[in-house]
């Protein structure tokens, strides 16, 4: 337990030094790996980077929905929050990687569904690494 606690806050440091482009651009990908590891409710570390996401303006305004209902969750999202989920999950203005986790985030009962797992993990993966290693050849 106090190992995670150690990683979660070096992952909220980590996040905190990092430079507002590569923090809008992973984003998503860290919204997604906290949903992905998420047991009930997020612990302090999650709990700083997920407010980080959902405070900042630089990012979509449905990214900032998800993060704070993550951020805010309790065994599952609240009402209100669902609610606000299933808007973003059907509006096609919205990124597709945004609606589908925040279609999975609506849905979640104390952790991701088994059958969520593998979307929410491919989410969580840092595609820029794909696609800057495809540039290059």
């Amino acid at each position: 337990m106090k190992l995670n606690t150690w990683k979660n806050l070096a992952a909220g440091i980590a996040l905190g030094l990092a430079t507002p482009l590569a923090f809008a651009q992973n984003a998503v990908s860290s919204v997604a790996s906290i949903v992905a590891d998420l047991e009930h409710f997020p612990s302090d570390g999650q709990k700083s980077i997920l407010a980080a996401i959902a405070s900042n303006g630089g990012n979509p305004p449905g990214l900032q929905t998800v993060a704070q209902a993550v951020h805010d969750m309790e065994h599952s999202v609240s009402d209100e929050h669902r609610a606000e989920l299933e808007e973003i999950a059907n509006d096609e203005s919205v990124g597709e990687e945004v609606r589908e986790l925040a279609s999975i985030v609506a849905r979640m009962d104390h952790s991701v569904a088994e059958e969520d797992l593998e979307a929410v993990e491919e989410i969580a993966y840092d595609r820029s690494i794909d696609q800057s290693a495809n540039q290059g050849q």
